[in-house]
């Protein structure tokens, strides 16, 4: 194991992914119409808050990797977060929070399964940040 890999395996030991907090989460769906179209087709509709939060809390943390991520609906990677827009503002400080302590803690980005596709609801900022830092994300899945 070369120095570099050693530094990427203790990245990873030190990233703590935490249960979401679903309520925290529920205006990626109720705020955004392309999540609900995409529901929709899928034949799934959420009228209250506590639906959806009991619908996302069936879920389960698995690992993804890089590969993973090109099969995943509403992931937009990006590696270059130069620009002063409030999104790219977030990411910096996730980035500069990491750097000098070597630990994070995050809530698991929530990506919804459908079967035919999976679709990530909450998270793009954080998955952004594993693959940019060289880790692969545990994120929490719901079967749909």
């Amino acid at each position: 194991m070369n120095r570099f890999e050693y530094y990427l395996e203790q990245i990873n030991s030190d990233i703590k992914w935490l249960y979401p907090n679903f309520r925290l989460e529920i205006g990626e769906y109720f705020d955004n119409d392309y999540a609900q179209e995409i529901f929709n087709n899928h034949h799934i509709k959420f009228v209250k808050d506590d639906d959806l939060v009991d619908f996302l809390r069936k879920g389960s943390g698995q690992q993804f990797s890089k590969g993973d991520s090109k099969h995943i609906n509403n992931f937009a990677r990006q590696k270059n977060f130069k620009d002063k827009d409030e999104y790219n503002i977030n990411y910096q400080q996730m980035q500069d929070d990491f750097k000098p302590h070597k630990l994070i803690a995050l809530p698991m980005p929530i990506i919804i399964d459908f079967g035919d596709e999976k679709y990530l609801f909450a998270g793009n900022r954080r998955l952004n940040f594993a693959f940019n830092n060289g880790f692969n994300p545990i994120c929490w899945v719901v079967q749909a």
